[in-house]
């Protein structure tokens, strides 16, 4: 019995640090859309503590990968994360929303000592509301967009967000999961002509029927949302 506990003790210490060790990155996509649905014209993946995402354009909603509550994530305006015009600051992972196009960068920093969580909290002006957050897998960005780079961490703190001209990523909703079209040689931009004269009631049956895949992560789920 004695040899089973110590048994016991050396697994759990073995295995301690692998579910306490957290993501060292996180992935911003910017929807067109409120609370991050429609379609997202940028993103940014495997953005390091400390690095600056600058978007090309202003969107209306900003939607955190990878986040957990030792992650905070800053989202800001009117420019880059040098501009000091922030909107919204938050832990975990979760959409940042606002009422138009607003945020234009985003960054994060480690809000945790020794794995305890410093109180970080959304801004003053910011409420929070859904269910629990959706922690969707990495695998997904590079499953579906191998051609997205993920660049070096080391010595890169301003990054612009990777326009990905081979997949058209689409939400229908806050409690859908996300559609993703390959182009295959087709282009990009003809094709996203074509889904934006669709029907919004009809745009899910268009992306099916022109060979559409579905990541069923946040079927029934609502991200959680962090109004500006």
């Amino acid at each position: 019995m004695a040899k089973l506990g110590a048994v016991t003790k050396l697994l759990a210490l073995v295995i301690l640090p692998l579910v306490i060790q957290p993501s060292k990155a996180l992935d911003y996509l910017f929807w067109d859309g409120p609370s991050c649905t429609g379609f997202v014209q940028s993103l940014c993946t495997a953005i390091s503590n400390g690095t600056c995402c600058v978007a090309d354009s202003a969107y209306q909603s900003v939607q955190v990968e990878e986040g957990d509550q030792c992650k905070s994530t800053t989202t800001f305006k009117d420019g880059d994360c040098a501009t000091n015009v922030t909107v919204t600051t938050s832990t975990g992972s979760m959409c940042f929303n606002s009422g138009g196009p607003t945020y234009t960068a985003a960054s994060w920093q480690g809000a945790c000592f020794n794995v305890t969580p410093i109180a970080v909290n959304a801004t003053a002006n910011a409420t929070v509301n859904g269910t629990t957050p959706v922690a969707r897998r990495r695998a997904l960005l590079s499953k579906i967009g191998p051609e997205v780079a993920h660049a070096e961490e080391a010595g890169d703190c301003t990054r612009h967000v990777e326009v990905n001209n081979q997949v058209i990523y689409y939400r229908q909703g806050p409690m859908k999961g996300i559609w993703s079209l390959r182009t295959e040689g087709a282009s990009k931009s003809e094709l996203l002509e074509q889904l934006l004269n669709v029907p919004n009631e009809d745009k899910v049956f268009w992306l099916f029927s022109h060979g559409a895949s579905y990541d069923i992560e946040g079927e029934g789920r609502l991200l959680d949302v962090v109004e500006a």
